[in-house]
């Protein structure tokens, strides 16, 4: 699993320089407590239009 990192990083990086996320950075706990909002709130609208978490996937 370890030797996955070296990719799971450059995977990482690629898509921060492509949202342009490079170069943003927080310093103030209510900027960083929104930030986190949005990260939740996007994974909870991916989730509810996943297939797997709906419980209707046809494996």
């Amino acid at each position: 699993m370890y030797t996955l990192r070296t990719w799971i990083e450059y995977g990482f990086k690629q898509v921060k320089n492509e949202l342009g996320w490079a170069d943003f950075r927080l310093t103030d706990y209510s900027s960083i407590e929104r930030w986190w909002e949005i990260i939740f709130s996007a994974y909870l609208l991916v989730t509810l239009h996943a297939e797997s978490f709906k419980g209707t996937s046809k494996n």
